[in-house]
């Protein structure tokens, strides 16, 4: 309200047909044709747009990617697949995201997800991510697989860069005064156009949630929307890196639920998977 406003080219969209859907996570392709203004589908249209250069910048408090199976158990959409193949066909291509960590996050049932599952997905091989997901001193602590060569080759991917907020001067871990807050915004860019709106992107959002926004052209737009996104890149270390893995160490230091939560990301992680209670969260 405070700069004004800018005339644009807009669409709005919304997850309204989730209030009368069924069989939301084994039907979710039929759902959404029955929705031509859903946020997810137009988003894959989105996707199919870019260009081959494009750097499409997404931020999120709770991002998963999606991988839903039909009634018999058979991968019907894998979004990292999905975003592998699109990056293959397109080498000049990025995806840059940025999302809370453990010391900003209000919700450690997400945030196991997204350090447990978004992250190893999206950079790891088979092999690396069975061994970070192994256990807390097997894994993440065991300094061979984290000083390796291939985890650094692989955290520090060319074309994914994903990014989460707070820092080691954070008054929370004693180094200092620096207050981070927690991440609360949903928006995407590309320098062409984007989309902003109140969907966080996870299952909840995506299946169950009533979530709305607008799809929009417009450049000047896009330069606010990736200045804001560049503010919150300073403040953010990129996921599997030496000083992002010192502040989850710091942060399990750290009393209460915040601490005892991180300790236990993968405990936490495997007992949704196990029980489903992933689709909720």
């Amino acid at each position: 309200m405070r700069t004004g406003f800018y005339r644009s080219k807009v669409r709005l969209a919304h997850e309204l047909a989730n209030l009368t859907n069924r069989n939301v996570v084994t039907e979710t392709g039929s759902n959404l044709e029955h929705n031509p203004n859903s946020i997810i589908s137009l988003i894959a249209e989105f996707g199919e747009d870019l260009d081959k250069e494009s750097r499409l910048r997404l931020v999120s408090p709770y991002l998963f990617m999606a991988k839903y199976y039909d009634s018999e158990g058979n991968v019907v959409t894998d979004n990292v697949s999905d975003i592998h193949r699109w990056l293959a066909e397109h080498p000049g291509g990025r995806l840059e995201v940025i999302t809370n960590s453990v010391l900003t996050s209000d919700n450690f049932f997400a945030q196991s997800i997204i350090d447990m599952e978004l992250g190893p997905r999206l950079l790891l091989s088979a092999e690396l991510k069975k061994a970070w997901l192994s256990g807390l001193q097997s894994g993440e602590m065991e300094q061979t697989l984290t000083n390796s060569d291939e985890w650094k080759k692989q955290i520090n991917n060319p074309q994914i860069f994903i990014y989460q907020t707070g820092k080691l001067d954070a008054q929370l871990l004693g180094h200092g005064n620096a207050h981070y807050g927690k991440l609360h915004a949903k928006f995407i860019v590309d320098g062409n156009g984007g989309f902003v709106g109140t969907s966080n992107f996870d299952y909840r959002s995506r299946l169950f949630n009533n979530e709305m926004g607008v799809f929009y052209e417009n450049r000047k737009v896009d330069a606010i929307l990736d200045s804001f996104f560049e503010s919150l890149k300073a403040t953010s270390y990129r996921w599997g890196t030496p000083e992002w893995l010192q502040m989850r160490k710091e942060v399990m230091q750290v009393r209460g639920l915040k601490g005892w939560s991180t300790r236990n990301q993968r405990v936490i992680y495997k007992f949704m998977r196990a029980t489903g209670l992933d689709w909720l969260i």
